[in-house]
Order: structure tokens, then C-alpha cells, then sequence
């Protein structure tokens, strides 16, 4: 997750509340998760790839994202196919 998003989010909030109190941390999923289950943390913003129990928690997707594989084509790389610029993912 890109630290500019979360200093954006952080900035508007502070501006929103004056009052509030940010405590951030980074952490993975499965400790992300937990520690909202366990209501030590009451907000996350995180890349999530497991099932949730939406029934407790309020799940608001930010954005898609796809998968990408990137490889350097200067030297050539055997395992580097030449494909037609644009055509993945028009």
C-alpha cells in the first residue's frame, strides 16, 4: 500500500477531527485482522486476500488490482516473450 495514501487519509482526518489520535503501524494481513478482531485497533487499510466475516466487520474496497509480471528486456532475458505494446490488458 502506497505510505502517500495513507498520509492523505491521515492529513484529511486530522483536518475532519482536530482531536483525533493516529497510531500507525505496519503489520500483515493476519495480524492486521486479528487485531481487529481482538478490537485493538479500530481501522485498517489493508491488502486482504482471505475471507472476512463481513457480519462483523465493514469491508469497503478502496480499489482493484491486478497481478502484473515485470521483467527487465534489456539483455534479452530468455524467459521474455515480445508482445504487441497494449495488448495485455486493453
Amino acid at each position: 500500500m502506497p505510505a502517500d495514501f495513507v498520509a492523505a487519509v491521515v492529513v484529511q482526518l486530522s483536518r475532519q477531527y482536530p482531536r483525533i489520535v493516529f497510531h500507525l503501524e505496519a503489520a500483515d494481513a493476519g495480524m492486521t485482522l486479528r487485531a481487529l478482531e481482538a478490537r485493538n485497533v479500530d481501522l485498517a487499510v489493508a491488502h486482504i486476500n482471505v475471507p472476512i466475516a463481513e457480519e462483523r466487520m465493514r469491508v469497503d474496497v478502496l480499489y482493484h488490482d491486478s497481478p502484473m509480471i515485470v521483467a527487465d528486456t534489456a539483455d534479452g532475458h530468455r524467459l521474455v516473450v515480445p508482445t504487441v505494446m497494449g495488448s495485455a490488458g486493453d
